[in-house]
C-alpha cells in the first residue's frame, strides 16, 4: 500500500514539476526559518 502511495507521488512529482518545486522550496523556507529562529531564542535564552 505505501509503495503505491509512493508511487503516485513519484509520478506527480515528475508531471507537475513547477507546482512541485514551488512546494519544496517553500518547505524547505518554511523549515530553515524555524530552525533559524529557534537557535536565536534559544540562544537569546541561555545569555
Amino acid at each position: 500500500m505505501i509503495k503505491n502511495y509512493l508511487l503516485i507521488a513519484w509520478r506527480n512529482l515528475l508531471k507537475y514539476k513547477i507546482h512541485s518545486l514551488i512546494n519544496i522550496l517553500g518547505l524547505t523556507i518554511g523549515i530553515s526559518a524555524y530552525i533559524f529562529l529557534s537557535i536565536l531564542i534559544l540562544s537569546g535564552l541561555l545569555v
